[in-house]
């Protein structure tokens, strides 16, 4: 074999090598964009809630200011804008949604000792934008319930509204904003309806749903249910093959120290509080991982569904229906946030989220205002 053959055949040796090493080093390539392309199908902007059931925002504002929580410090001070609730009847306390003030104008003419504030109607107004006349759900009851079924076609939740945009959802937590057991259901299952022939809304151990792409319903008999709804947010935030574009983890644990040892500042509902601070901070973490790594923008909003009084929540004015709110955006860069703009609501949290995903809330009949992210129109249509 000549000199001249060796050499020719080398070089096509070494241009076949070099093709199939090109083949494998595309076929990675593109793994890796699927997976990209995948979690970042909604585009860069997120949203994270992080709902804090039964938190009083008076307790929670002193917490605040005497440095006490510094997960949601860094929230309130660094990324965002916060209401200053200094006392119960503060004007700049952010309130829940109406409860039995306008009991006798709502259309179902249920007596006003009716509608209260507890955890069901709190979320429904939080995830809607409306209040709790419109989404008509004013008791923990099944039958309330039920009316979320109806409200939520001219009021849709959050979820349903991002996933018709064409993005992922995903929520954990505890009854009554998630279902967890056959008589422990969650308001937020019922908008999907209630099939034929069965007892509730899904089954609660489904870990999805019409609204929500990932779903985990924890019980409240479950002591560890805060840890591991903050390490679900934590995986839906940021893991490749189930990340999730709106995300929120409704923290139960507050709510029971409420119901335990009073909604009050005393040591044990002052505790519960920090404890889901530096569940938080785990959360905040991962999430400026991911915004380091994928510049992505996070929207995250900081609220309760009620406050408390003693050791329960209902009709109490002032003390039953102050919250607390924060908006913040993390992002790659500085964000320029507005002031909040008063009365705040908890149900501004659905018409901001709806302004920050780029779909207007004018002309749908919401209560809620776009707070703190620049919007044409901030005021309640």
């Amino acid at each position: 074999i000549n000199a001249e053959y060796m050499g020719t055949a080398k070089i096509s040796n070494d241009i076949m090598s070099l093709f199939k090493y090109s083949v494998v080093i595309l076929f990675l390539v593109s793994l890796v964009s699927a997976d990209d392309e995948y979690c970042l199908i909604g585009g860069k902007r997120k949203v994270l809630v992080l709902g804090l059931d039964g938190t009083k925002g008076s307790v929670f504002n002193n917490l605040l200011l005497g440095g006490k929580l510094p997960s949601f410090s860094t929230l309130a001070y660094k990324y965002g804008k916060f209401a200053n609730c200094t006392s119960t009847s503060d004007p700049n306390c952010a309130t829940a949604h109406s409860g039995p003030r306008y009991g006798s104008f709502f259309p179902m003419h249920v007596n006003e000792s009716f509608w209260a504030w507890v955890t069901s109607p709190g979320w429904s107004s939080v995830t809607t934008g409306v209040d709790n006349y419109k989404h008509r759900v004013y008791s923990n009851d099944f039958g309330a319930k039920v009316n979320f079924i109806t409200s939520t076609k001219q009021y849709p939740t959050i979820f349903s509204r991002a996933k018709r945009l064409g993005l992922r959802t995903a929520a954990s937590g505890a009854p009554d904003f998630l279902s967890s057991g056959v008589s422990d259901w969650g308001v937020i299952d019922f908008e999907c309806g209630i099939p034929a022939g069965q007892q509730g809304p899904l089954n609660p151990a489904a870990n999805s749903s019409c609204n929500l792409d990932y779903r985990a319903g924890r019980s409240e008999d479950d002591n560890n249910r805060d840890i591991e709804t903050a390490a679900f947010a934590s995986l839906h935030i940021s893991d490749k093959q189930a990340c999730a574009d709106v995300v929120m983890a409704h923290f139960d644990t507050i709510d029971d120290a409420g119901h335990h040892c009073g909604f009050s500042d005393n040591e044990c509902y002052e505790n519960a509080i920090i404890n889901v601070d530096n569940l938080v901070g785990g959360v905040l973490q991962t999430l400026s991982q991911i915004v380091a790594e994928k510049q992505e923008q996070w929207l995250v909003i900081v609220t309760a569904d009620h406050g408390g009084h003693i050791g329960g929540h209902d009709f109490v004015f002032f003390d039953d229906e102050v919250v607390p709110f924060i908006a913040a955006v993390v992002a790659p860069f500085p964000v320029l946030l507005n002031d909040l703009t008063p009365p705040v609501k908890h149900y501004d949290t659905a018409t901001t989220i709806m302004a920050w995903l780029g779909v207007s809330p004018d002309g749908q009949g919401l209560d809620g205002k776009v707070q703190a992210i620049p919007w044409p129109s901030s005021s309640p249509n």
